[in-house]
């Protein structure tokens, strides 16, 4: 299967394959799935979207992947494409210049290195919040939502949110 590590086998991840050719899959160095780079992206370059159905709040389960994209909107996907296993990173390479569920290049990507973006940049939903084990230097150590973030990281990664998270701030309103 092209794009697909064969040690994703034995985790269970075979059935996985990308649906993009510049994308693969493959055992990530923070634990479990990641997605990497299979040639260079350039900034500001499109490298993937998020896909799914969109649901409101009240019909999202638990076997559903999902991200919240607006007030009562959640983008929901079941874990059959490689944009279900991007991981969050402190220090992501990956944004969504837009404010839609398309993510850009931050910065100059090489191939081979490991995709992610900023979980916080799509959560306003108080309720939540998980352990970070991205590794980068300046690691918050939890993923929280963009409200309990702090100030100066919020203005930071204002620019690259979910335009309904960038109203809700002040941000730059953009569509794509």
């Amino acid at each position: 299967m092209a794009g697909l590590d064969p040690a994703l086998q034995d985790h269970g991840w075979a059935h996985k394959a990308p649906a993009h050719d510049d994308l693969e899959l493959r055992v990530s160095p923070s634990g479990g799935a990641g997605v990497f780079a299979r040639r260079a992206f350039a900034r500001g370059e499109f490298v993937v979207e998020l896909t799914g159905i969109v649901l409101p709040e009240a019909q999202v389960g638990p076997q559903y992947y999902a991200v919240k994209v607006g007030d009562d909107a959640w983008l929901c996907s079941t874990g059959e494409t490689v944009d279900d296993f991007l991981n969050h990173s402190c220090a992501p390479n990956l944004g969504f210049a837009a404010g839609v569920a398309r993510l850009h290049a931050l910065r100059e990507i090489a191939a081979g290195e490991e995709l992610a973006w900023d979980y916080s940049t799509a959560m306003a939903f108080t309720a939540w919040s998980m352990e970070c084990r991205c590794g980068a230097s300046a690691c918050r150590g939890r993923v929280t939502p963009f409200d309990e973030l702090a100030p100066g990281a919020r203005e930071q990664l204002l620019p690259w949110a979910l335009e309904y998270i960038r109203r809700r701030y002040g941000g730059p309103h953009q569509s794509a």
